[in-house]
């Protein structure tokens, strides 16, 4: 049987409420909350949508879910190949990372302005609004952080060592805060860059996850998404980990139990949520879930 794709909802009573995703496509990334309230998301097909219905299988769409658990979906058209990440900008758009034409993308009022990336097939993996009124992206393969202004020009700052830029926040204290995995140790646990608006670079490395018994064998993945939480910190995903990092770069890691019939899938995208929680979602179960802050991470 085949994954769906849901968000799920959890109070911090720990009270669960399920909202299937109305039509069911096997990738969805790029969760941001939104200058109306909701939460958005993107919808991809990765091969073909699970179920087609009358739409293009070379569609991605833009969705978005109320507090209340309503959807509403809005095609992209055909010309996004791969989009990857979404924020909502200091100009209150949406921008959009498509690693297929290795573009920045604003949607304004329902129209795409793209702008190239300098560095050729450089993987636009996450994109945030920086305190600096600008865009900040993180380009996995091309090891660098680029400055995008709301203009769409690009400034790109290479990461010590050449090191992989995974994810990519805003912190409190005014800095970017990068998630990443080291070129030369492959397989190892990665690291946390701080890095000023100015490009200067400060590392953190992370311990080795913690792990579920399924996964006791398994090596030390990349990092995943970070965001900045309700408590100061910054929050990523490793593993089956959800990690926090202070502003001083102190790291501290909690183990994400699985969701029903899940052997423990790696988390991605991270984003904080209402009521003081943190939601994640399964990249292998395509799946969002609502991460209390207090009481629940022990």
């Amino acid at each position: 049987m085949g994954s769906v794709s849901v968000i799920l909802k959890i109070t911090t009573a720990g009270m669960f409420t399920d909202y299937p995703i109305p039509n069911q496509y096997p990738s969805v990334a790029g969760l941001t909350l939104g200058a109306d309230g909701n939460l958005w998301f993107l919808e991809s097909q990765g091969g073909a949508p699970v179920t087609t219905g009358a739409r293009d299988v070379n569609q991605s769409i833009v969705a978005e879910v109320s507090p209340s658990g309503r959807f509403s979906e809005y095609p992209l058209a055909t010309s996004f190949m791969t989009p990857s990440a979404m924020t909502t900008g200091p100009d209150c758009n949406l921008w959009i990372a498509d690693v297929g034409t290795n573009d920045v993308v604003r949607i304004s009022n329902g129209t795409a302005n793209r702008y190239q990336i300098p560095t050729p097939n450089s993987d636009p993996t996450a994109i945030v609004s920086g305190a600096d009124g600008n865009l900040w992206l993180a380009e996995s393969d091309a090891g660098r952080i680029a400055r995008v202004t709301t203009s769409g020009n690009i400034t790109e700052f290479p990461t010590p060592d050449g090191s992989e830029p995974w994810g990519i926040a805003s912190g409190p204290d005014g800095n970017l805060w990068v998630s990443a995995s080291q070129r030369m140790l492959p397989g190892g646990p990665g690291e946390v860059f701080k890095m000023t608006t100015s490009g200067a670079f400060t590392s953190y490395p992370i311990p080795s996850a913690k792990r579920l018994a399924s996964q006791e064998l398994l090596r030390d993945p990349r990092p995943g998404m970070i965001t900045p939480g309700p408590d100061g910190n910054l929050w990523f995903i490793a593993l089956n980990n959800l990690d926090r990092i202070t502003t001083s770069g102190v790291i501290t890691q909690f183990l994400i139990p699985p969701l029903a019939n899940d052997t423990g899938s790696s988390l991605g995208s991270i984003v904080s949520g209402p009521a003081d929680s943190m939601s994640y979602i399964g990249e292998s179960t395509s799946s969002a879930r609502e991460q209390p802050m207090v009481g629940s991470l022990t």
